[in-house]
């Protein structure tokens, strides 16, 4: 087959893969419908921590876990999650929320959509949590 026609059939093809996935939802996007899908997120990712509290944000997709070795974040990241200990981290407000930088290159910091209410409230833990 000549590449004239393979290159579009090709990108064609995964176009019609992509959208047919988002009209018909097959992926949803990860959230956390209690404390207890945190823990067990935390669990998986880090299997050696205990989680001794949990806060959930209002749009259920991201969580504070404290273990006692120290605070860990937990995010969705498209249909799963994402943890990293806080060890370091540094919040930033955003308008929507907080930006928060883990001081690892492999790690991209999340934006994380927070009500102002939590944003104060989260800041000043996740900065209690880094040190």
């Amino acid at each position: 087959m000549p590449l004239t026609v393979l290159g579009p059939l090709v990108v064609f093809g995964l176009l019609a893969i992509a959208l047919t996935i988002r009209v018909l939802r097959v992926s949803q996007p990860f959230s956390f419908d209690s404390e207890a899908d945190a823990v067990a997120a935390l669990a998986r990712h880090m299997p050696g921590r205990r989680a001794t509290g949990v806060m959930l944000s209002a749009d259920r997709r991201s969580a504070l876990v404290e273990t006692p070795e120290g605070g860990v974040l937990i995010w969705a990241f498209g249909a799963d999650t994402v943890a990293h200990a806080l060890h370091g981290a540094t919040p930033a407000p955003t308008r929507d929320g907080l930006r928060v930088r883990l001081h690892d290159f492999a790690a991209p910091g999340p934006r994380l959509a927070l009500t102002p209410q939590e944003r104060d409230e989260w800041q000043r833990k996740i900065e209690d949590l880094a040190a």
